[in-house]
């Protein structure tokens, strides 16, 4: 039985080498497929490091394609476009295709999933996948319709749907909340065991300086790549967290977490939802925005 080879590069890392070659330009890359320059950076940052040799010269006006980087450009070009090709043929342009929504996961699990019976009630024809990515630096696939992301601000060039926002919040365990007494000030929160998210590593520090604080290492931490794990350890008294509010309305009203609300603030990002802006959009996805718009609307 054959299996794919273990050498074969990140497809998103890889789309983002070629269209930044192809532009000579991060900028330019970024807007082909909707996502920040950062991101296209990151992205080959990662290929260059997966490769081991360098992809491009960074200068202060652009970049430049190495030696290397062109070859490797004009061996993977013709397969990328190859593929590309391959996958559209087998893709039925008609409105009985499969919708496909990427998401990140604690969104999924949290918001998305606990909504999608009342949209399959409402439309029971509309054959639905929820896929799931990482953060704001997800790259349309060639079947992605749209993408549910949490930024302060949108990709250029896409249809942006404001969903909703929601407030950052120390939440912990019962037994660390009455550790802490009535009104505990904020240093006393950050001299305790910080737990935090990968992919969402700025919490502790917007929520620091808005009271005032550096962010200075916490005597102790605890680090994972899905909120859900530091939303389980927050119930465990592992210690605290920053609460997502949108996300952790079941743990507040189930009493599981306890928010410590006077130190609530805004999160400076919110969800969107977000599809290519040089695709027409389906009537499937039509659908499906407008439904998550309104019950967004209805939740906030």
């Amino acid at each position: 039985m054959n299996t794919v080879p273990d050498t074969l590069p990140p497809l998103n890392a890889l789309r983002a080498f070629v269209a930044a070659a192809r532009h000579e330009s991060f900028l330019k890359a970024g807007e082909e497929l909707h996502v920040s320059p950062g991101a296209i950076s990151r992205h080959v940052k990662a290929l260059e490091e997966f490769l081991n040799f360098r992809l491009f010269l960074r200068r202060s006006n652009g970049v430049e394609l190495t030696g290397a980087g062109r070859t490797y450009l004009e061996k993977t070009e013709p397969i990328l476009t190859a593929l590309s090709g391959v996958t559209q043929s087998y893709l039925v342009e008609t409105e009985d295709r499969i919708l496909v929504i990427s998401t990140l996961p604690i969104f999924a699990e949290k918001w998305l999933g606990p909504h999608l019976p009342a949209f399959k009630k409402l439309h029971p024809r509309i054959r639905l996948r929820i896929d799931t990515h990482d953060g704001v630096d997800a790259v349309f696939q060639h079947d992605t319709d749209a993408i549910i992301v949490y930024t302060n601000r949108p990709p250029e060039n896409v249809r942006a749907t404001y969903l909703f926002g929601e407030s950052l919040v120390p939440v912990c365990g019962p037994a660390i909340r009455n550790a802490l007494g009535e009104d505990p000030p904020p240093g006393e929160l950050l001299s305790q065991t910080r737990l935090r998210d990968t992919f969402w590593p700025d919490d502790w520090i917007v929520w620091a300086k808005a009271f005032g604080h550096d962010n200075d290492p916490p005597p102790s931490e605890l680090s994972f790549a899905l909120y859900n794990l530091v939303i389980q350890s927050a119930k465990s008294n592992l210690g605290i967290a920053i609460g997502h509010t949108a996300m952790i309305r079941r743990e507040l009203d189930d009493r599981e977490l306890f928010a410590i609300e006077k130190y609530a603030i805004p999160s400076p990002a919110a969800y969107y939802l977000i599809a290519p802006g040089n695709r027409p959009e389906s009537y499937n996805l039509a659908t499906f925005r407008n439904w998550i718009s309104d019950q967004s609307k209805r939740d906030s």
